[in-house]
């Protein structure tokens, strides 16, 4: 119920007009509230290990998420999405642990993982033509009809936390 809590966070910033630390201005349909499922609950939400298979295991369960939720046709560059901000978010945190969400928002999914890595903030690099990194964020903001990061307390009086959402097209 962390999650909850956080969403309950969220919609009393978003009535107050307040965000914090989005890179994508709420507009129109993809804005704060579409960002954390506000008023919904999540079709599936997973607590990740420091492991890497559990890159693997948030991409099969994005596929069961989107095939439960009528979107098949999205599964492909949803496996890949979902690859990349859950391998961001495993580097980020040396320690602790990652949660990954799925919901269904008026007719498009959103997928978020959050982890407790505050000060690196997700960017898009530019990455040098034979570099072997760094084009993570560039395929998600190529394949996602949006996306975006966010500060958020998970418990009350605990450390924020950092979500990466990304809207699937």
């Amino acid at each position: 119920m962390e999650l909850q809590r956080v969403i309950d966070r969220l919609r009393t910033e978003v009535q107050s007009g307040q965000r914090i630390g989005t890179n994508n201005p709420p507009t129109g349909q993809t804005g704060a509230a579409m960002m954390t499922g506000i008023n919904r609950q999540p079709h599936l939400q997973i607590n990740l290990t420091q492991s890497r298979t559990e890159v693997s295991r948030a991409r099969a369960a994005t596929t069961r998420a989107l095939k439960d939720l009528g979107f098949p046709e999205l599964i492909d560059d949803a496996r890949l999405i979902v690859s990349e901000l859950v391998t961001n978010a495993l580097d980020a945190t040396a320690a602790g642990r990652v949660i990954f969400a799925v919901y269904h928002n008026d007719g498009r999914p959103l997928v978020e993982v959050w982890d407790s890595e505050t000060a690196r903030r997700p960017q898009p690099q530019r990455p040098a033509h034979m570099a072997q990194g760094g084009r993570g964020l560039l395929v998600v903001e190529e394949l996602a009809a949006d996306w975006g990061h966010h500060l958020a307390q998970l418990t009350p009086n605990g450390p924020p936390w950092k979500c990466v959402w990304a809207l699937l097209k």
